[in-house]
């Protein structure tokens, strides 16, 4: 069982529309999107996109799984520390003035495991079972370090991107080429692993959906964080994401408009 794990990306978008085209062999028999509950609206297009033009070619449609709601479970929950958040720590400094240096910590990321790689396997799982399969999945090479092996042993990695020694631009031109739109990178609407940029060319919806989520993870005093000196943020910087100068001109070009266009999507 050849099964595509499909993000949404530039890479995994390359990746499925290259398996249409018949570029890659064997073909494969699926493709599995997990759904954290909070993707960007733009991501969420792309794969309505991607399944019609699959079902159009005679692929079968994408299959959607989800194992919870990322944003709704890290609030519910004092026990979910899945979102790698950045924390303040404080560090004695070495002077006689006795003055402390605060400094950006990060809990550990745990979401991809558990909201995408988990999710996807208990899916197969519960419909299949243990049948052994090739899992695809689209690293390019210039995310050759994030390749690893299955932790299961009936499922088997694959890389296809890698064997055909395509990277993100390579994967770009492909797209280019062959008449689809190029989509921005695939993540939650509150990842804190955004650039600045990427902070803002969120929609504004999923901007303020952004600042009340940031504001809520203080409120709520996740158990990593019940020391009021080690308060959480999902930007770098440690202040309120409401507060963080990003850059005004992408700013206010984006409260402009309206929604996406279905043209963007990693």
């Amino acid at each position: 069982m050849q099964v595509i794990s499909l993000g949404g990306g530039c890479q995994s978008t390359t990746l499925f529309l290259m398996n249409l085209h018949g570029e890659i062999d064997p073909h494969a028999d699926f493709a599995v999107f997990a759904d954290t509950g909070w993707e960007r609206v733009s991501t969420y297009e792309n794969i309505t996109r991607l399944n019609q033009t699959g079902l159009a070619r005679g692929f079968p449609p994408i299959w959607r799984v989800t194992i919870g709601n990322i944003r709704v479970e890290m609030l519910d929950s004092i026990h979910n520390d899945h979102m790698p958040l950045f924390t303040s720590i404080v560090t004695p400094q070495l002077r006689f003035d006795g003055n402390d240096e605060i400094r950006a910590g990060q809990l550990r990321r745990q979401c991809t495991r558990h909201y995408k790689i988990h999710a996807i396997n208990t899916a197969v799982w519960e419909e299949y079972g243990m049948v052994r399969r090739v899992q695809w999945i689209g690293f390019s090479v210039d995310e050759v370090a994030r390749m690893a092996p299955s932790r299961v042993a009936y499922i088997t990695h694959r890389f296809p991107l890698i064997e055909k020694r395509m990277d993100r631009a390579d994967c770009e031109r492909w797209l280019v080429e062959h008449g689809y739109p190029v989509p921005v990178r695939s993540s939650c609407i509150g990842c804190p692993h955004h650039t600045d940029e990427e902070w803002a060319n969120l929609f504004p919806s999923e901007w303020e959906d952004a600042c009340r989520f940031d504001e809520a993870i203080r409120d709520k005093h996740l158990h990593w964080a019940r020391n009021r000196d080690n308060k959480l943020f999902l930007h770098r910087s440690l202040i309120p994401l409401r507060d963080v100068r990003l850059e005004k001109d992408e700013r206010n070009d984006l409260l402009k408009q309206d929604g996406c266009d279905g043209g963007c999507w990693t």
